[in-house]
């Protein structure tokens, strides 16, 4: 490469070229996953490729003589730089077994390219008139793009790989200490129906306001930044595990309202005295904020208050917290306050939020961690008799249900009823679990200290057409298998 000459390597792309017309085409399947013509940089190679290409596709030879005459037939030998262009590639190529390689030289310099476009197209978009906030958001789409086309994906696996693959798993997991396969949830109830928070899995929890949502979410945090675990030695003691590096995308609460939640659950002083500090007179309180400040101090426990955040903005800052702490967890409280693309706003909510949810599974995936995303549902569910909440009740946002591997909606009576016999009680109600059993994990409320606790007792009967209350469509033995999904 020589000055500002866009990167490329010309070896390379005869190397490749020179190698089909070696073989007759036979290598193109070694290359054909990875190349596309627009990844050549010269024209007439672009055309020689596709030529090649087109040839090896449709059964027939692609060597020296038969890409020449279809060449000359479709009146662009020129194009590709002539007959004695070709041979002269021929003759400089000793063999075609390094031909992957090659290939990969030539995608690497093509993904170069394609970053300085990027980088020029964000200079321009510096220079134009507009919100730059929304400047921001595109300039970080077009880095999130070149990222998500920088891997070639793996080759398909046989059904034989993938069985062994999954024995090493399940025989890894036989010989692990802990019961659960994923991270706890530091409830024993919720830990022994999911097995822990899986990596690569969106997990949304929804319900109405004050059903304990951002409370389960808080907790969720502070149990897998400090290792609290729902697990027990041979003693009846709790295991406490390493924990590891939780990030929170606080879109409703500021960092104070948050603070003051943990400092309240993490230390079981009353959330309303922490609120007026003024009335703190008692010892013991303040005894209690000091452990729960030492406890907090320790955690690795990360927020992020952006306010609108859009998914392609959260996944690069997901993206750079991981390379520089590690991730263990994601947490997004809540998801209907962030936004989308412009082009999906265009089309309407739902749209939008649908772009927004397949971000967060796309995100889970990418990075190799659960993502939990909390969900408000709509008013329709005060409408009812029965208040607990319904898979249906979520047909309107977007497509959470297709999405979600697991769906848990957060559910308490005595909000409702103020006679409840089950006060200080909450349901958590997990409505889909695509590798599990579905059902209602009972939890103690103890919202004056913003925290839940196990709860062992008799859960109310529920009569109703409640997901939890009837088999799930298709299961067997606890587990659920759903048709089409």
């Amino acid at each position: 490469m020589r000055g500002n000459e866009a990167p490329h390597s010309a070896e390379s792309e005869c190397a490749v070229l020179g190698s089909l017309l070696l073989t007759g085409g036979h290598c193109f399947d070694k290359v054909a996953d990875l190349l596309a013509d627009s990844d050549f940089y010269f024209r007439s190679h672009q055309v020689l490729y596709r030529i090649a290409g087109t040839l090896v596709q449709t059964g027939q030879p692609a060597d020296l003589v038969t890409v020449t005459a279809r060449l000359e037939a479709l009146g662009v030998l020129k194009q590709a730089g002539g007959r004695e262009y070709l041979e002269e590639i021929v003759r400089a190529t000793p063999s075609a077994a390094n031909v992957r390689k090659y290939a990969e030289v030539i995608v690497e310099r093509r993904m170069k390219r394609q970053l300085i476009d990027a980088s020029r197209r964000m200079e321009e978009l510096a220079y134009e008139p507009g919100d730059v906030r929304q400047q921001m958001d595109a300039a970080q789409s077009l880095v999130m793009h070149l990222t998500e086309g920088s891997t070639v994906d793996d080759e398909p696996k046989s059904m034989s790989e993938v069985v062994r693959g999954t024995l090493e798993w399940i025989d890894e997991r036989h010989s692990a200490d802990s019961p659960l396969t994923g991270r706890s949830w530091g409830f024993k109830g919720l830990d022994d129906k999911t097995s822990g928070l899986q990596d690569g899995d969106l997990v949304i929890v929804a319900g109405r306001p004050a059903m304990g949502k951002s409370v389960m979410a808080q907790n969720l945090a502070e149990n897998v930044s400090m290792g609290v675990t729902s697990l027990v030695d041979a003693n009846g003691a709790p295991i406490i595990v390493d924990g590891c590096p939780v990030l929170v995308f606080s879109l409703e609460m500021s960092n104070l309202q948050l603070g003051l939640r943990s400092l309240s659950s993490a230390g079981k002083v009353d959330l309303n005295l922490l609120r007026s500090p003024t009335r703190m007179q008692n010892a013991e309180d303040w005894a209690k904020l000091t452990v729960a400040v030492e406890r907090l101090h320790n955690s690795k426990l990360f927020i992020d208050e952006t306010p609108g955040i859009s998914i392609s903005k959260m996944h690069a800052k997901a993206r750079r917290f991981q390379r520089k702490h590690g991730l263990g967890l994601i947490i997004v409280d809540y998801l209907q306050l962030m936004s989308g693309s412009e082009s999906a706003a265009r089309r309407g909510r739902v749209e939008e939020l649908s772009e927004i949810t397949r971000g967060l599974k796309a995100m889970a995936r990418d990075l190799g961690v659960p993502v939990v995303a909390l969900s408000q549902l709509s008013r329709k569910v005060e409408e009812r008799a029965n208040k607990r909440p319904l898979m249906s009740d979520l047909r309107e946002s977007g497509s959470i249900e297709q999405d979600a591997d697991v769906v848990i909606f957060m559910y308490r009576d005595d909000y409702y009823n103020p006679d409840s016999q089950f006060r200080g009680i909450a349901e958590a109600i997990i409505g889909k679990q695509r590798m599990g059993e579905t059902g209602t994990v009972g939890l103690q409320f103890v919202g004056s200290q913003a925290h839940f606790k196990d709860f062992a007792g008799r859960l109310p009967a529920d009569d109703s057409e409640t997901t939890a209350s009837r088999p799930p469509q298709g299961s067997r033995g606890g587990f659920t298998f759903r048709p089409n999904d």
